[in-house]
C-alpha cells in the first residue's frame, strides 16, 4: 500500500484528453499544498526534497505514451533543477532561503510539451514519487508532524480516439463564499461506448456527485450543490473544491479514462475587524459595543461568551457588554481546517488612584524600566546584587509573569526610553558597574532586544529623556561630563541628527517629559545650580517656551528630580521625585487656567522614590519605589 503525497497533484493535457497520433501534445502537473498541516500559517508548509514524475515507458503497447521521449521539452518552477532519464523527470527545489518550503499560497507547475502520442488507445500510468515532510502545528489545534519519506501517487492518463475531445469545463462563479453555489458547465464530443461522472474533491475526500451513462449528450450544465438532486448540506462548498469531469471509454476490452478539472476557490478565513467602542478610558460597568466582521469563515466563536453561555456567534455582528474587570475577548474564525484569531482587551478602571497589587513578584534594584506593547505591560526591575536584567509581563498590573530571566539588554539606571507603539528604544544610561553609554537598543516584543548602535551621534549620557512623535525618536538633555540641553532626532534609532545644540531651557538631567494635546511639556530635574521646578512647553521639540507661574501666593511643586509626569486629557499630573530633603510623595495637577493645584496621590510607602511610570490602556501606571534598601513591589494606576 502506497502512502499518498503531502501535496495535491492534478493533471491537465493538451488536447483534453490525449488523442492517439497527436503531435505536439502537452501534459501539465500542478502541485499544491492543501493547507491542512498546521493551524499556524508560519508552519503550514510542506518541505520538499524531490518530486519525480514519470510516464509509462515506451515500447509497452497500449500503455505507451510516446516512442520518442527525446522530443519532449519540460519546464519547472523558478529555481528548480531537473534530471531526465527517458520518461522519468526528477525535479529538485532550491534549498537556499527555505526555497523548498511549499505554502498553501504557492503554485508549482511542471509542464511537458512536444509529445508525439502513440497510435493505440489505452492508458498511460503517470506516477509521482514525492519525498517531503511537514513540521505540523501546535495546540490547541494539533497536526502531527509528517516525517520525510517517499510517498507515491499513480494516475492513469487515457489516450482516446482522435475524434473525441472535452472542449470545455468551467464553473461560474469560480470563487464563492463558504456554503455558496456554483454552476458547472461542460461540452464534449459525443462518442459511443462512453459514460461520464462528475466528481468532487474537498480536503482529501473524493465523492461522485452524478453519473451519466452511454448515450447521454456530453453538453450540459449543473448547479452545485443542487437540492433538487438530493445534495445534502454536508456537500456545501465550504472550502476550495476541485470538480472533475471524468469520461470512461470502452473499446475492445480496454477501459480508458480521461478527465478535466476545475477548482472552485473559497478564500481562507480572515477577520476583517474586531473592535471595541470605546476601547479605553472605561469606568467599571460602562457600556462597550463589540463589533466584528469576518470573511470566508464557516464558524465564528467569541470567548468568554458574550451571552454568558454560548461561544458560537454570527459571522458578522455586534454586541453591547458591561465589563466589570479586565477581560480579554478572543474571536476565532474557522474554515477550511484553519483557524485565525484576534483579541480585544477591555480594562475598566475606577476613577482616581487604585492599588493593583502590593505584592508583585519582582524586586526593584534601582529605577525600573516600564513600558507597554501589544496590550501588555513590561517591567525591567533589575536584579538586586546581580547584573542580570529579568523581564516581567502583565496584562492587568496584578498578575505578573517572568518572561525572560536575563535579557541581552543590560540593566542600567538613567536610561532614556521611547515607545513608538510597535517598538521600544532604550538609549544610554549607566549599566551596572560601568559608565554612561551611548548605545541604542530596540525591542518589538518586550522580551528580546537588538542593539541598533553601540555609538550614537550624541555623547554618552544618563538622565536624558526621550519620546516618539512625528514619526521620529527624540532624545534631549541628560548628563555626560556636564548637564546638557541639546536635542537630537532619528527615524530609526541609528541615524541621528542634532535638532539644536542648546534648547531654551537650562541644561539639566533627571527631568520629566511628556506629550499632551500635541505639545511637549518638560519639568524640573538636576540643573547646574541645583534642583529645578520650572515648566517648559514646545510644539516641535526644538523651540521651547517657559510657562510662568504667578508669584501671588499660588502653590507650586517643590524643585525635584526624577518626578513622574503624566499627560491626561486636559491637564498634567506630577507625582513624587527626589527633593532637597529626600523622597517626595506629593501629587499635583496643572492646566493653563488654574496652574498648579495640590491633589491626592497614591497610597505608596512613606519615603518611597525611584518609581517607574507609563501610560497604558487609558490609565496612568506607577510601579516600584524604594525606601532605603527596601525595594518596592507595588503597582498603582490612576484613571480620570
Amino acid at each position: 500500500m502506497t502512502t499518498p503525497p503531502l501535496l495535491n497533484y492534478a493533471y491537465t493535457t493538451t488536447p483534453v484528453p490525449l488523442q492517439i497520433n497527436a503531435t505536439g501534445a502537452g501534459i501539465t502537473v500542478v502541485a499544491s499544498n492543501p493547507g491542512i498541516y498546521s493551524n499556524d500559517a508560519s508552519t503550514n508548509y510542506v518541505e520538499v526534497t524531490s518530486i519525480v514524475i514519470s510516464f509509462g515507458a515506451p515500447g509497452t503497447g497500449g500503455s505507451a505514451l510516446t516512442s520518442d521521449p527525446s522530443g519532449i521539452t519540460h519546464a519547472a518552477p523558478d529555481g528548480w533543477s531537473v534530471d531526465v532519464t527517458g520518461l522519468q523527470f526528477t525535479f529538485k527545489p532550491p534549498t537556499a532561503n527555505n526555497g523548498n518550503r511549499i505554502f498553501p499560497s504557492d503554485g508549482l507547475e511542471f509542464s511537458f510539451s512536444g509529445i508525439a502520442i502513440n497510435g493505440a488507445t489505452g492508458t498511460v500510468d503517470a506516477t509521482v514519487n514525492e519525498t517531503a515532510s511537514s513540521p505540523g502545528g501546535t495546540p490547541p489545534t494539533f497536526y502531527p508532524p509528517q516525517p520525510r519519506e517517499m510517498r507515491t501517487q499513480i494516475d492513469g492518463l487515457g489516450k482516446f480516439p482522435a475524434e473525441f475531445s472535452i472542449q470545455s469545463f468551467s464553473a461560474s462563479p469560480a470563487a464563492v463564499a463558504p456554503g455558496g453555489a456554483t454552476q458547472l458547465a461542460w461540452v464534449a464530443t459525443t462518442i459511443a461506448n462512453s459514460s461520464f461522472s462528475l466528481i468532487r474533491t474537498y480536503q482529501g475526500q473524493v465523492e461522485t456527485i452524478t453519473q451519466h451513462g452511454n448515450g447521454t449528450p456530453l453538453s450540459a450544465t449543473d448547479t452545485y450543490p443542487n437540492p433538487g438532486k438530493g445534495d445534502s448540506s454536508k456537500l456545501r462548498i465550504n472550502g476550495s473544491t476541485t470538480f472533475t469531469l471524468q469520461v470512461v471509454f470502452t473499446s475492445g476490452g480496454d477501459v480508458i479514462q480521461a478527465q478535466d478539472q476545475f477548482t472552485v476557490n473559497v478564500p481562507a478565513p480572515t477577520i476583517d475587524s474586531f473592535t471595541a467602542t470605546p476601547a479605553t478610558g472605561l469606568a467599571v460597568g460602562d457600556a462597550v459595543t463589540l463589533s466584528w466582521a469576518t470573511v470566508a469563515a464557516e464558524l465564528v466563536t467569541i470567548s468568554p461568551p458574550l451571552d454568558g453561555l454560548h461561544t458560537e456567534t454570527t459571522l458578522t455582528g455586534n454586541k453591547t457588554v458591561f465589563p466589570l474587570d479586565f477581560t480579554r475577548y478572543r474571536l476565532t474564525a474557522s474554515g477550511q481546517g484553519l483557524n485565525v484569531s484576534q483579541s480585544v482587551v477591555l480594562f475598566p478602571m475606577t476613577p482616581g488612584w487604585t492599588t493593583q497589587t502590593s505584592k508583585a513578584p519582582w524586586a526593584v534594584n534601582q529605577v525600573p524600566m516600564l513600558f507597554a506593547l501589544d496590550d501588555i505591560l513590561y517591567l525591567y526591575p533589575g536584579q538586586p546584587g546581580s547584573t542580570d536584567n529579568p523581564a516581567y509581563s502583565s496584562p492587568d498590573g496584578k498578575n505578573w509573569l517572568l518572561v525572560n530571566p536575563n535579557t541581552d539588554l543590560s540593566h542600567r539606571t538613567g536610561a532614556a526610553l521611547a515607545n513608538s507603539g510597535s517598538s521600544v528604544l532604550v538609549m544610554g544610561g549607566i549599566p551596572a558597574g560601568g559608565s554612561a553609554a551611548q548605545d541604542v537598543w530596540a525591542t518589538t516584543n518586550g522580551v528580546t532586544w537588538d542593539q541598533i548602535t553601540s555609538s550614537a551621534a550624541w555623547s554618552a549620557r544618563s538622565g536624558a529623556q526621550a519620546i516618539y512623535r512625528s514619526s521620529k525618536y527624540w532624545l534631549m538633555g541628560g548628563k555626560d561630563s556636564a548637564n546638557r540641553n541639546d536635542v537630537w532626532s532619528s527615524p530609526d534609532g541609528n541615524t541621528w541628527t542634532q535638532a539644536t545644540a542648546a534648547a531654551a531651557w537650562p541644561a539639566r538631567s533627571d527631568f520629566s517629559l511628556v506629550e499632551m494635546g500635541g505639545k511637549l511639556y518638560l519639568f524640573g530635574g538636576n540643573g547646574d545650580s541645583g534642583l529645578l521646578n520650572d515648566l517648559w512647553t514646545s510644539t516641535d521639540a526644538i523651540s521651547w517656551t517657559e510657562i510662568s507661574i504667578p508669584p501671588f501666593g499660588d502653590e507650586s511643586p517643590a524643585a525635584r528630580s526624577n518626578a513622574v509626569l503624566y499627560g491626561l486629557s486636559s491637564k498634567l499630573m506630577l507625582y513624587g521625585g527626589t527633593g532637597a530633603g529626600g523622597a517626595l510623595n506629593d501629587c499635583w495637577f496643572w492646566d493653563s487656567s488654574s496652574n498648579w493645584v495640590h491633589t491626592n496621590g497614591p497610597s505608596v510607602p512613606a519615603g518611597a522614590a525611584n518609581f517607574a511610570a507609563t501610560q497604558y490602556n487609558g490609565g496612568n501606571w506607577l510601579m516600584g519605589g524604594s525606601v532605603g534598601t527596601d525595594f518596592g513591589k507595588g503597582v498603582w494606576v490612576y484613571a480620570e
